[in-house]
């Protein structure tokens, strides 16, 4: 499974709607809930099976919009808390029952360098809030290669819960301002009926806004659009729309819900079928949700005030059963594959089956002995106040629980080194950031993001010497930054630094995988600072960069994106242009060669199998770029790093006492700071 591909929803529409109860809706629970589980369990012909978020959403909208309609216009006003303790009651105690299960179960079986990670995603969780950490996790370049989070699918939960939380503000809005218009435009009708005119016009304009908000967020951040609450919006706002039109859909002819129905089905499926979140011509959500999200909105649409062609499928026994555990197996199912497969990795089609199994039989327990029973338990249904109460006592007791686990579960930190001797590597093992935890970052060196084009000055090294040095690229050279840095205090130059993560020196236009578009900011970012670079008039400037095989370029004079093998040698002309911006002012390069990816999270690897020798990876193939950009030019110097701890043909993590990666390609900072001496003698000792 990809990491991409592990995104999913949560259970909008979960919630019951009084005793309107729709059997139609039910069933719609159970497709929605069976293709998000088998697409995660990696049934690779139902891919887009993600969009059954788009069709809870839209459930989640119409049934808590009706609710609170319903509500206003039997008793004139929305009980604010009374609302909020029925979603209470029905959300969180099994929510914080899996987040407790998850926080103990990733503690002890997971790799420990992902537990604390795994922690803070719990805790974010617990705080509905998980969405923001997801889309910033998924727009930090330095998390690209992380580990799919077991509770990444709490982020529609949050969406949701957020949702919850507005909502009845806005309803009792709209009933104050319906019954007012009613009484000065109709006043021999009942003022309870002027909500559902005021709440339909406010959910089209917020279907309308969101909507297009999405469509545009999603070319400029992914990640942000497909997590993002305000981007999400209008899928709810969908169902709220349809909610407000309750008395005209009823009216529709039984021809116009069978064409509703059927249509509504097929454009699900083909979304399940066809759609993809990280490939495909299109990104998610963007445009791509229209198809999911509107056929959402016809099948609820079709059951509305009567039945339908798919009424009676969707009223079968075992669909009205998946439906009633739709709610807890979305909340256990993926945990239980991602923790299962992490631990019982390789984790073929068996494997995967019989953790959808062990999800279902968990969903069914918790359904019965935890759901129902809290959901009706009288003293709970009597005070509002209790239901409150025990919903903050759930969320501060799941985060405690997440914040304790890491610390008490063992882990060995023992590995066996390139040599075979016995290194403990303490904490940098376990928490690789730690080994970055006391970086005193100078004033000015603030992290740039994806849609930046320029940094604050950032000055290392010695701030009074009389020669300086620019260091210059990605995510690469804030790693190497830790040899240059300590070797210019002692060689007295000054060291300015501007880095970019995801942004290679190359001169050329390139295809950002993560958000699926051209890093436009890119191209900005390097237009100014090679400027900002030669405006400091260093007495040289060193250039390095991630160099991976498989980047892509954009061809600027079709837009169309390139291949691996096709933008390789403009990725090598691209460098050769940017050296020459510098030599041709007759400025020194020096260019630090990349150094090799490793296939795995090293850190993880050691974890597992307590020896370097087993996580050695090797170098890759394929001739590297930079010697073929410097062939013939003057003023320019390679430089290799990897040399100290590669042979020809492979790598070592763990060459000596010191671990090289943090992950599976920046360099620890003690291992950068090990390459001083070789920096101070090949760059500084030399100009």
């Amino acid at each position: 499974m990809k990491r991409n591909d592990l995104k999913a929803p949560r259970t909008a529409g979960l919630s019951t709607a009084g005793s309107h109860h729709r059997t139609d809706i039910q069933g719609l629970r159970a497709l929605a809930v069976a293709a998000v589980v088998l697409a995660h369990a990696g049934v690779s012909w139902l891919g887009g099976g993600f969009v059954g978020v788009d069709l809870f959403f839209v459930l989640s909208g119409f049934l808590i919009t009706e609710l609170l309609i319903r509500e206003w216009q039997r008793h004139g006003r929305v009980s604010l808390p009374n609302f909020w303790a029925r979603r209470v009651r029905r959300l969180l105690p099994a929510s914080a029952l899996v987040l407790v299960v998850t926080a103990i179960a990733s503690a002890f079986l997971l790799p420990a360098a992902q537990r604390r990670p795994v922690s803070v995603d719990i805790v974010w969780s617990a705080l509905f809030a998980a969405n923001w950490r997801f889309a910033d996790q998924g727009t930090d370049y330095f998390a690209a290669d992380r580990a799919v989070s077991p509770v990444q699918h709490f982020w529609s939960l949050a969406v949701e819960e957020q949702f919850y939380v507005i909502w009845p503000f806005l309803a009792v809005a709209c009933g104050v301002a319906g019954a007012s218009l009613v009484r000065r435009v109709a006043p021999q009708r009942d003022p309870g009926e002027g909500i559902r005119w005021v709440f339909g016009a406010v959910a089209a304009v917020v279907v309308v806004a969101s909507c297009l908000y999405s469509i545009r967020l999603t070319g400029d951040n992914q990640p942000l659009a497909y997590f993002g609450t305000f981007s999400r919006a209008w899928q709810l706002a969908v169902g709220a729309l349809l909610a407000s039109g309750v008395p005209l859909v009823r009216r529709l002819p039984g021809i116009v819900r069978h064409l509703l129905a059927v249509t509504g089905l097929a454009a699900f499926a083909w979304a399940v079928l066809s759609l993809e979140e990280t490939g495909g011509s299109s990104s998610y959500p963007g445009t791509a949700a229209l198809v999911p999200t509107l056929g959402a909105g016809a099948l609820v649409a079709a059951g509305t005030g009567g039945s339908h062609l798919l009424g009676p499928v969707l009223a079968l026994r075992p669909l009205q059963w998946l439906g009633d555990l739709s709610y807890s197996l979305y909340l256990w199912h993926f945990p239980v594959l991602i923790i299962g497969a992490a631990y019982l990795d390789p984790a073929g089609w068996t494997v995967r089956s019989a953790l959808v199994a062990v999800a279902v039989v968990a969903a069914w327990a918790s359904y019965v002995w935890l759901e129902t029973p809290l959901r009706s338990l009288p003293r709970l249904a009597r005070s509002a106040r209790t239901s409150i109460a025990l919903g903050l006592a759930l969320v501060v007791g799941s985060s405690a629980v997440a914040v304790g686990a890491p610390r008490v579960a063992p882990s060995e930190t023992k590995v066996l080194n390139a040599d075979g001797e016995e290194v403990d590597l303490g904490r940098v093992l376990v928490d690789p950031l730690f080994d970055l935890r006391d970086d005193p970052r100078a004033p000015g060196c603030t992290a740039v993001a994806f849609d930046d084009t320029t940094n604050d000055e950032c000055l290392r090294g010695d701030p009074h010497g009389d020669k300086r040095v620019v260091l210059l690229g990605d995510s690469h050279a804030g790693s190497i930054v830790h040899a240059l840095d300590p070797a210019a205090q002692r060689a007295g130059w000054r060291l300015n630094i501007w880095s970019k993560p995801a942004c290679p020196i190359p001169d050329v236009p390139y295809y950002d995988a993560g958000r699926r578009t051209r890093n436009t900011p890119c191209e900005e970012w390097k237009a100014a600072v090679f400027e900002r670079a030669v405006a400091a008039d260093p007495d040289v400037v060193v250039l390095t960069s991630s160099m991976n095989d498989a980047k892509e370029v954009i061809d600027p004079s079709t837009g169309e994106r390139l291949d691996a093998r096709t933008s390789r040698p403009r990725i090598i002309a691209g460098y050769r242009k940017s050296i020459e911006y510098f030599t041709s002012r007759d400025i020194p390069v020096v260019v630090i060669q990349d150094w090799p990816k490793a296939p795995q999270q090293i850190p993880d690897c050691l974890l597992k199998t307590k020896d370097a020798r087993k996580c050695a990876f090797g170098r890759s193939s394929i001739p590297r770029p930079e010697p073929q950009a410097l062939k013939g030019l003057d003023g320019v110097r390679l430089l290799r790093i990897d040399d100290a701890f590669c042979g020809k043909r492979t790598c070592s993590p763990l060459p000596g006492r010191t671990l090289v990666y943090r992950d599976n390609n920046h360099l620890t900072r003690t291992y950068a700071n090990s390459l001083a001496p070789l920096i101070q003698r090949e760059i500084y000792d030399r100009y």
